[in-house]
C-alpha cells in the first residue's frame, strides 16, 4: 500500500471497501489515507478505484495465534 501521509480528508462510508453498510467513523477528519495498494505487483486499487477483478484475491489459510 501507497499511503499520502499529506492528505487530509474525511472519512465516508463510499470510500471505504469492506463488507459493512455502515462505519461510526464517518464525518471523522483524518491526515493521511492510502492512494494505491499493489498485490503480487498488480494495482489492485488506486485512489478509490477498484483496479481489479473480484475474485482475484486468493484466501491464505491460518491457524491461530500462539498469543491466545
Amino acid at each position: 500500500m501507497l499511503w499520502d501521509s499529506n492528505l487530509r480528508k474525511p472519512i465516508r462510508q463510499a470510500d471505504l471497501h469492506h463488507g459493512s453498510d455502515y462505519t461510526p467513523w464517518e464525518g471523522f477528519d483524518v491526515t493521511g489515507w492510502p492512494v494505491m495498494t499493489i498485490a503480487r505487483g498488480r494495482v489492485v486499487c488506486e485512489q478509490g478505484r477498484i483496479a481489479e477483478a473480484k475474485g482475484a484475491g486468493e484466501v491464505l489459510s491460518r491457524g491461530k495465534s500462539s498469543l491466545i
